[in-house]
């Protein structure tokens, strides 16, 4: 039963971070459309 609970805690470890790398890229990305869509407000207002 402790091999059981091992190999699950391990693949839980795993599984946390390939979700932890998935959000970050969402962030990334968020992050750069929000700056472009700035640049183009700030671009298309003179004030």
């Amino acid at each position: 039963m402790t091999s059981g609970m091992a190999s699950s805690h391990s693949v839980t470890g795993d599984v946390y971070k390939a979700q932890e790398q998935i959000h970050r890229r969402m962030v990334d990305r968020r992050l750069l459309t929000i700056s472009a869509s700035c640049r183009r407000v700030v671009a298309c207002n003179p004030n």
